[in-house]
């Protein structure tokens, strides 16, 4: 590095002692010396308009290619625009068909849990119907020997209390349980209730605090 620069410096010393020494020559021919200066600031011109130009062109070309890279750019931009919305509306038109189908199975399967949980309260209504009917049936029957004398008057009085007792407690037990116990969406299934945690108690003893061995120590010393 250091030759390198001793080298500039003499060159550039070298150049002005020729220019010097050129100058000297030319004091005495004035119009050689206006040549000379006449083409010194034709070069100087020359150089100065050249650099002007080639920046010019430099920028110019620049500012084109930067232009060019922009306009890529937004094709780019509006070519990913344009695929992420034919991907959405893909994606849209998958999703409402899943939706759909989603909403048609819960929909079949809602149907036929409401048609399960009717048919069966249907079946159960009629055999409490069926059940009243026999018992109508059995009071007609003791009914009939009480009036043939078959039967007393205790031991029918009896019997048809029985009979009217269980259809009774059927009754209430089967409304009871299907308006408290039961599920509302699966007639196969009864509601539990729900119990509160039962809090654990805190049986561990207390860690004994910082002061009572220093009480300890105080007194063992005294």
């Amino acid at each position: 590095m250091g030759n390198t620069e001793s080298i500039a410096a003499l060159t550039s010393s070298l150049q002005d002692a020729e220019l010097t020494t050129a100058l000297t020559q030319m004091q005495s021919n004035p119009a050689a010396l206006q040549t000379y200066l006449q083409r010194a600031q034709e070069r100087l011109y020359n150089n100065v308009t050249q650099q002007k130009d080639d920046t010019f062109q430099k920028v110019y070309g620049d500012l084109e290619r930067a232009s060019t890279t922009e306009r890529a750019v937004y094709h780019y931009y509006k070519r990913n625009s344009d695929l992420n919305t034919l991907q959405k509306n893909v994606f849209d038109s998958q999703k409402k068909s899943a939706d759909a189908v989603i909403h048609d199975r819960d929909l079949a399967k809602r149907q036929y849990e409401i048609n399960q949980w009717t048919a069966s309260n249907k079946k159960e209504t009629l055999f409490i119907y069926s059940q009243m009917f026999i018992v109508l049936c059995t009071f007609v029957i003791l009914g009939y020997l009480w009036m043939k004398g078959i039967l007393g008057t205790s031991v029918v009085m009896i019997l048809g209390v029985v009979v009217l007792l269980i259809v009774i407690f059927t009754i209430v037990n089967r409304s009871q349980y299907t308006d408290f116990v039961r599920d509302k969406r699966f007639w196969n299934r009864r509601l539990f209730p729900v119990y509160r945690p039962i809090p654990t108690p805190n049986i561990c003893p207390t860690a004994p605090t910082a002061s009572a061995p220093t009480t300890a120590t105080a007194t063992a010393t005294q």
